[in-house]
């Protein structure tokens, strides 16, 4: 893995005041990814996936609980309602990566 904790959490604060979590996504957060994604509108699903209706939506969510050393993905949360997703992929070059944010 990447050395880090997988436990450590880092707190902010938003612009209407609201204090949230951000922390690694594990997988028990499983379910509140799928939710989160099947609460996107079809916009959303094609900014996020370039389709408005992506075929494989539970296991592309899914895959972001997983723990590799190719990837992270970070949720932020507000008490337990998972508000956004910002995640990297690790490419084939080393230094680049493929980023993606749900929100």
């Amino acid at each position: 893995m990447d050395g880090r904790p997988a436990d450590r959490r880092w707190h902010a604060t938003l612009l209407d005041g609201t204090r949230i979590v951000l922390r690694r996504l594990v997988s028990r957060d499983g379910d509140a990814v799928i939710n989160l994604y099947d609460r996107l509108s079809d916009d959303e699903c094609y900014f996020r996936f370039f389709t408005a209706h992506p075929a494989h939506l539970t296991s592309c969510a899914l895959s972001l609980v997983e723990q590799s050393d190719n990837q992270y993905a970070l949720g932020a949360f507000d008490h337990a309602a998972l508000l956004g997703v910002a995640n990297y992929i690790r490419c084939d070059d080393p230094g680049e990566a493929e980023i993606a944010v749900v929100v």
